[in-house]
């Protein structure tokens, strides 16, 4: 028993030793007809990517040459490469004329004259669409990735067509064809496969990716406020456009991203619409950088027709001013309402001053306040730009100088607190100048 497993053994392992070396041949042999350059060892630890690029150029060669004659055309071309014209010689030197397999290849050739391709060029076509080299570079390709620390390829299934199949014909594989069955041909056959032998572990889709992304994207964001968003739109497209393979997404899913988010909500602006893009292209330059795609597919994407347009804004007049300024407002609001009309701060800059970071000191007869980061506070800015000195006007007045936070708005989680000055002074603000396209923000 033990003796016949053994047998049975050593056979398997000669079955794919010949599989290996006939996908081998098949590719280099394809590859040097086509006068490729710079074929590469084709083992895992070869660069994954020169793998890739090699297989895709004899995919072209091989479609080529199938898009100019039949499968059964080619097969009978790969199988006289196959089997060598000595078969050919000892069989018309036995029987005095002419066997089957010389009178179908010549018929063969006879229909390929005129053909751009070369018999060879066309018989390794013919041997390339097979199983066996097909499932040949899916092993090879995983293995290279996982190998290379890369996301593991996506590889279609092999679809056995009507002149797909192959069998072992005298030690040697060959397409299974009627003439290759034949006793004046084979003394013996079987049947022969080759299964994929690497199993995929599965493919890398955004949410798999997501989690390593948030931490990374946290890394290099310092604003809790653009974690916040990154984290929200990231999230966001996998709600919108569901757990996509990253291979698949291509241009075309970002603009489908966008009018699926405006057919839920029409009245989204064209600036809201460029930052949800924004989200899901920092994610897939992620991917790029980790290697799981080669490119990134939302780059560059024209998004000027898309969402409601900016609308214009305006500065309140000098009457406006008036009227906001006679009304009678508490002193934080108005000091709050003088500071931004002065110095053109945004309200959450200015609701977040503290003492510490004011100054008349430094320059004789200057005061101002900072929103630069101090040796105690970290300073919330919208972005790098803001930070800078604010030169205050010598006629705004401020209260006795004291220390900590000038003003006790509440700020929210990622230290704001433009949310809740929004609630206090906007009602009186719309009462006072009811203009729809005027905002504190605009004071002049």
């Amino acid at each position: 028993m033990i003796s016949l497993m053994r047998q049975e053994m050593t056979l398997l392992q000669n079955i794919i030793q010949l599989q290996t070396a006939f996908a081998l041949a098949t590719i280099y042999g394809l590859a040097t007809e086509f006068k490729h350059k710079d074929i590469p060892d084709l083992k895992p630890s070869t660069n994954y990517q020169q793998l890739l690029n090699f297989k895709n150029y004899c995919d072209v060669y091989s479609d080529q040459v199938m898009n100019a004659g039949t499968k059964e055309e080619l097969n009978t071309l790969a199988t006289l490469t196959a089997l060598g014209t000595h078969f050919s010689k000892l069989l018309t030197a036995e029987t005095g004329k002419p066997n089957k397999l010389e009178v179908v290849v010549a018929k063969t050739k006879a229909a390929q004259m005129g053909s751009q391709y070369t018999p060879k060029q066309r018989g390794y076509a013919g041997r390339y669409r097979t199983e066996i080299v097909h499932n040949f570079w899916s092993d090879l390709l995983i293995t290279a990735a996982r190998e290379q620390g890369l996301p593991e390829p996506r590889i279609e299934p092999f679809v056995q067509g009507p002149h797909d199949a192959m069998i072992l014909a005298d030690g040697k594989i060959v397409p299974d064809l009627h003439i290759t069955r034949s006793p004046e041909i084979t003394k013996k056959f079987e049947s022969i496969s080759r299964p994929a032998r690497v199993v995929p572990k599965g493919v890398v889709t955004v949410s798999s990716v997501m989690e390593d992304y948030l931490a990374d994207m946290r890394l290099k964001q310092d604003s809790l406020d653009t974690q916040r968003k990154l984290t929200r739109w990231a999230k966001q497209f996998v709600n919108v456009m569901g757990d996509m393979e990253l291979d698949e997404i291509k241009p075309k899913h970002g603009y489908e991203y966008i009018r699926n988010v405006l057919e839920e909500h029409p009245d989204r602006s064209n600036k809201t619409l460029k930052d949800y893009l924004w989200g899901v292209q920092n994610l897939l330059k992620f991917c790029v950088e980790m290697g799981y795609i080669n490119i990134n597919p939302f780059r560059d994407l024209d998004l000027r027709n898309y969402g409601e347009k900016p609308k214009e804004t305006y500065p309140y007049s000098m009457e406006e001013l008036r009227t906001i300024f006679t009304y009678d407002w508490k002193p934080q609001e108005r000091l709050l309402l003088s500071i931004l009309a002065t110095t053109g701060m945004r309200p959450s800059e200015a609701g977040n001053m503290t003492w510490e970071r004011f100054n008349d000191t430094e320059h004789k007869g200057i005061r101002f306040f900072t929103t630069l980061d101090t040796e105690t506070e970290q300073v919330q800015v919208k972005n790098l730009s803001s930070k800078r000195q604010v030169p205050l006007h010598p006629d705004l007045v401020l209260p006795e100088k004291s220390t900590g936070r000038l003003f006790d708005y509440v700020k929210d989680d990622v230290g704001r607190c433009s949310t809740d000055i929004n609630y206090v002074v906007n009602p009186t603000l719309h009462e006072l100048v009811p203009h729809p396209y005027k905002i504190y923000q605009e004071f002049s």
